[in-house]
């Protein structure tokens, strides 16, 4: 354990540690998401205490919606801010109302803030609080989409969920296996044509890995305008709200 953690450090410092085994790298990413998770989950109960909600008294749905999506529009600006995006490099993740503004924005949400609470003077001071314990985290430049999977299974998806929508991740070697049999098919298609549809996104680990095989594929003539040309071309939905996030 101490010397993933080490390790951890060094790519989260995006250093490269020398002769590195990469065999490791899937439980790199795990034990990275498992990291994140317990910072998410430490950000609910300190919310939940500080609002003095809880789960046995029967919290609202929409009360419940926003103690998962408040801490995790934080973490994904903070993790747009480490991989220096342009706009959220100079964030200040404590002044939470402008961050939550910029990433509707980034994002096209329809919503400019998590699924409205009426949040009172003291409990500004608790989300705060919370925004200042993710800022501390350590870079999250090198974030992946597996890490957010763990993120994503272990923090946000409980037994209910699981069991009423069916919930499940797809390891990211199955992804890539499924895409590379596909692969030949796609490069066969018009690049006009060429669409991804994923029908039940979870954590998008689908989505993200048909990016890369659309992006490896782009003709030249459409690379001036390679995000246009991506995000016309990825399109998927899911039942389960907190997947969407």
């Amino acid at each position: 354990d101490a010397q993933m953690d080490a390790v951890i450090s060094l790519i989260a410092k995006a250093q490269q540690p020398e002769l590195i085994d990469l065999s490791y790298l899937p439980s790199l990413e795990q034990r990275m998401g498992e990291k994140v998770a317990g910072l998410l989950e430490d950000c609910f109960s300190h919310l939940m205490n500080a609002f003095g909600w809880s789960y046995k008294e029967g919290m609202s749905p929409q009360r419940a919606k926003w103690l998962v999506q408040a801490p995790f529009w934080l973490l994904a600006a903070k993790v747009l801010r480490d991989k220096e995006v342009k706009s959220f490099e100079k964030i200040d993740l404590a002044n939470f109302t402008a961050t939550f503004g910029k990433l509707a924005k980034h994002y096209q949400s329809r919503h400019s803030e998590p699924s409205p609470v009426t949040v009172a003077k003291y409990q500004e001071a608790a989300l705060t609080e919370v925004a200042r314990k993710i800022d501390r985290f350590h870079s999250l430049e090198l974030m992946s989409t597996e890490a957010l999977g763990h993120i994503y299974e272990s923090a946000i998806i409980n037994k209910e969920t699981r069991k009423r929508w069916g919930t499940h991740s797809t390891p990211v070697w199955l992804i890539d296996y499924m895409l590379a049999r596909l692969r030949p098919l796609i490069a066969d298609m018009p690049a006009a044509k060429r669409r991804v549809f994923e029908p039940a996104v979870g954590h998008g680990g689908f989505l993200v890995g048909a990016l890369r095989v659309l992006d490896e594929l782009m003709p030249e003539e459409d690379r001036a305008d390679r995000k246009g040309y991506l995000r016309k071309r990825l399109s998927g939905v899911d039942i389960d709200d907190f997947s969407q996030e």
